[in-house]
């Protein structure tokens, strides 16, 4: 699970430094958007597939509710990423860098929101488990 989380806020840095420009560079910011939707979408797989099931199945029954709440949560917070991406065309950008620099900081202040919620809720429960 860190591992997940260092890979998501190495990206979400390499994004803000594309982001760091008086205008949009697109060889930069692409890689980078690309890098940080990629190394979410790994997260979101390795929670889903693997982490989830696995201590709904063997962690402690106590932390069920907390694993519902990590799983509504989730959904909401794809929702508005998936809003983020389609608003945020190449087009949408360079017509307005300033207000997409803004956007994209929401954004990666919400996934650093997310990171914290899952270390606070899964980081103990998964060390009590065998390494997945």
């Amino acid at each position: 699970m860190l591992n997940h989380h260092q890979a998501i806020r190495a990206a979400m840095a390499e994004l803000a430094a594309a982001l760091d420009r008086a205008s949009p560079d697109f060889g930069l910011l692409a890689p980078a958007r690309l890098r940080l939707s990629r190394a979410s979408a790994e997260r979101s797989r390795f929670l889903e597939k693997l982490a989830l099931p696995r201590l709904r199945a063997e962690g402690d029954p106590a932390i069920a509710p907390q694993l519902d709440r990590l799983t509504e949560d989730f959904a909401r917070r794809r929702l508005a990423s998936s809003d983020h991406v389609a608003t945020w065309t190449t087009r949408a950008i360079e017509a307005d860098w300033p207000g997409y620099r803004a956007a994209s900081q929401r954004i990666r202040a919400m996934m650093e929101e997310r990171i914290q919620l899952e270390a606070r809720i899964l980081y103990p429960p998964l060390r009590d488990l065998p390494a997945l």
